[in-house]
């Protein structure tokens, strides 16, 4: 019972990151980091994101509601109905998530937005793989 619920968090977390990483990698396309910027230089990435279009920021928090939901489902859909395994998952992408807009500075109305993605996101993806489990067997 605990192996199936640590490995359904686990893979939640990886589902969710690829699915994060997946979303980012397609709004870079659209949004391209500058080849010369140097991500280690604090006032560099704070003047980067300083003047990033509004449309980066929506592939951001795109990419984080896509990749809470979809972990939190699978976490959820793995655990059989057991929904506290879809909101770990999205207690750990907010954990590392305000780590990251601690790090690097955000707009305020980008801060409150990202932050109220994982929990809605993360209860939503959960909710729905407990009424899917709950109609079907697995």
């Amino acid at each position: 019972m605990m192996k199936r619920l640590i490995g359904g968090i686990l893979l939640g977390l990886i589902i969710g990151i690829a699915t994060v990483a997946l979303v980012e990698y397609i709004g870079h396309l659209v949004y391209p980091v500058p080849t010369d910027l140097d991500l280690n230089n604090k006032e560099q990435m704070k003047e980067y994101v300083k003047n990033l279009p509004f449309g980066a920021f929506l592939f951001v928090l795109l990419a984080w509601a896509t990749g809470v939901g979809f972990g939190s489902f699978v976490a959820t859909k793995v655990n059989k109905n057991k929904m506290i395994s879809g909101i770990t998952v999205g207690i750990f992408f907010l954990l590392a998530t305000i780590i990251n807009l601690i790090i690097i500075p955000h707009p305020t109305w980008f801060l409150l937005c990202g932050l109220s993605v994982f929990p809605i996101f993360s209860f939503l993806g959960a909710k729905v793989a407990d009424s899917n489990c709950s109609k079907t067997k697995l």
